[in-house]
């Protein structure tokens, strides 16, 4: 039998709001500016299976790594509502600007970063995969994709939500799986109407199309000699094509291989397990082979150079060891 139960914790400094956030959603590797004071609330709450937060806090960054995904127990998708704030999310390759009452899902089973650059509320939801399986399996199309604020189904369900974070201490445990239930399906329904939007540009076998093009990238980035023509020709379509279908996301094909890359490399450099490779070695082996240009597109990705990056990272990483 499911129950749900909740926890309310008053301000947290910045070592317990990471164990405490840890908790509440799922495991992310968190980064804060130490020089300034940080300040954090999180109001946490576990119902039917469903893990379901609402967080306050002053800027910081947070990313699903690599080693934190293979020790995950179960696959997830992240529901997130950014009540007030801003937040820069990237994944598979797509980054987007969230602002106020925005929403949008990142897949917890592959990397993504979250950037919150002001004082922010967010409530953030981790749905397992094994039970959303029943409504929909492919989340590929709409990772860090804003969904529709004109639907009539987001005033459901963000007022669902809201009842859900204030009342669920009070939900026994007869109740928990359904109202687990009855909240993944409202999000589902706001999300089959993003497919649906999605769907009225590419076709299932289109969408198809450019999930096997993400997937051929993930597999073969790190081979400096791959080209767009190469993915082309695994796939069975012709460059071309995919550029058109890459298009309505505003994407091409060349550049989501070295947005790929660039992102991998910045995983890599932030690891501490990485200190002792030098950032010619990281680009080589992210498939970079020209260390000037990596450093460029690096650059021009993240407004800062990789030197700058890693030292960031290891100030933040050193900053929390003590």
């Amino acid at each position: 039998m499911t129950t749900s139960n909740q926890a309310d914790h008053g301000e947290l400094s910045f070592d317990h709001w990471r164990d405490e956030a840890t908790r509440a959603v799922i495991p992310l590797d968190y980064q804060c500016d130490t020089a300034k004071r940080f300040s954090g609330h999180i109001c946490a709450q576990s119902v039917g299976g469903i893990q379901l937060a609402r967080l306050q806090a002053t800027p910081h960054a947070v990313k699903r790594t690599t080693s934190i995904i293979q020790s995950a127990k179960e696959n997830h998708v992240i529901f997130n509502w950014l009540i007030s704030g801003n937040c820069l999310a990237k994944q598979d390759g797509n980054e987007t600007q969230f602002g106020q009452q925005s929403m949008w899902i990142c897949d917890a089973s592959r990397y993504y970063d979250l950037e919150f650059p002001d004082q922010f509320e967010l409530v953030s939801m981790a749905l397992p995969k094994s039970r959303l399986g029943t409504y929909h399996t492919n989340f590929d199309s709409l990772t860090v994709t804003e969904l529709n604020r004109q639907s009539e189904v987001t005033g459901f369900v963000q007022g669902h939500l809201t009842k859900l974070v204030n009342h669920a201490p009070f939900v026994s445990s007869l109740m928990a799986d359904r109202v687990a239930k009855a909240t993944m399906e409202w999000v589902m329904m706001l999300l089959s109407e993003q497919w649906a939007a999605v769907g009225s540009r590419l076709s299932h076998s289109q969408m198809s199309i450019v999930m096997r093009v993400k997937q051929s990238i993930a597999l073969w980035a790190s081979n400096p000699e791959l080209t767009g023509n190469d993915v082309a020709e695994h796939i069975g379509v012709s460059t071309r094509y995919i550029n058109q279908l890459l298009n309505e996301e505003g994407m091409s094909l060349s550049r989501m291989i070295w947005l790929y890359r660039t992102q991998k490399a910045a995983e890599m450099l932030s690891d501490s397990q990485n200190l002792h490779r030098t950032i010619s070695d990281i680009a080589y082996s992210t498939g970079f082979n020209d260390v000037a240009h990596f450093s460029r597109l690096f650059k021009k990705h993240f407004n800062v150079t990789p030197s700058q990056y890693r030292q960031h990272a290891e100030r933040t990483s050193t900053a929390l060891e003590h």
